[in-house]
């Protein structure tokens, strides 16, 4: 799996001649099935609503989900994956895959690194110990970026300048429902790229300077000099009522 925003499926295609080399190395056949997951988050998850009604957020990932019905119906009988962060970052989804693993004693073996196979004991604890690093790093990740996003908003708006930002964290509250901002779902890659292409249409026509001037008038509802008069207006309240 790799990030692909452009669609060229590059960094797919350098994981899958590693795979191919380890298959040599096993002396396996040729691959049957090759899942190819470009630009699908392993790590994003998504409120999922179920025919019951209830609620769950999980990571959707169809080519992940069909790789594991097929290892668990025998459809394949083994799988080489590059690098066990390409292959999972959720602990739900690496236990759905080892329960699998220890029903049909079918190999699960990395092409990179210390080469794991998850029908091994060993490696399967290690695979968990790895898995909750990645998830980690990829909370970590997100959290900055997050944050990187609301930067890069308030310093655009009160320029006069239209953002793309991600849907997420405080952001909405920032830009609110104003033409100035352009939000994008969390870890949707193609929708960002669709806002930015967007935005550099409109450049010199009337929609861009409509974007701009929302933008300037956005900005000035969080100026300092509001936010103090704001502030002392709290304080007023607070020394009436004593």
């Amino acid at each position: 799996m790799s990030s692909d925003r452009f669609g060229l499926e590059a960094g797919v295609d350098r994981q899958l001649e590693d795979a191919e080399d380890s298959r040599t190395r096993l002396r396996w056949g040729p691959f049957s099935k090759i899942y190819r997951e470009n630009d699908t988050s392993a790590f994003k998850k998504r409120k999922v609503i179920k025919p019951d009604g209830s609620i769950d957020w999980i990571v959707l990932r169809p080519e992940f989900r069909q790789l594991l019905a097929d290892l668990a119906h025998g459809v394949i009988d083994g799988v080489i994956f590059y690098d066990l962060d390409r292959l999972v970052r959720q602990p739900r989804d690496l236990e759905d895959l080892i329960d699998i693993v220890e029903y049909v004693k079918h190999p699960v073996t990395g092409a990179t690194g210390g080469r794991m196979n998850l029908i091994n004991d060993s490696d399967r604890h290690m695979a968990r110990m790895m898995c909750v690093m990645a998830l980690k790093s990829s909370e970590d990740t997100a959290r900055r970026v997050a944050r990187q996003h609301l930067s890069a908003a308030q310093n655009g708006l009160p320029c006069g300048t239209p953002v793309v930002a991600t849907d997420t964290g405080g952001i909405p509250y920032y830009t609110g429902d104003s033409p100035a901002a352009l939000l994008t779902p969390p870890g949707d890659a193609s929708a960002a790229v669709e806002a930015v292409e967007t935005l550099l249409s409109e450049l010199g026509t009337a929609a861009h300077a409509t974007r701009r001037a929302a933008a300037r008038e956005r900005a000035e509802l969080f100026a300092w000099p509001r936010i103090a008069d704001q502030v002392r207006s709290v304080y007023r309240l607070l020394e009436d009522e004593q």
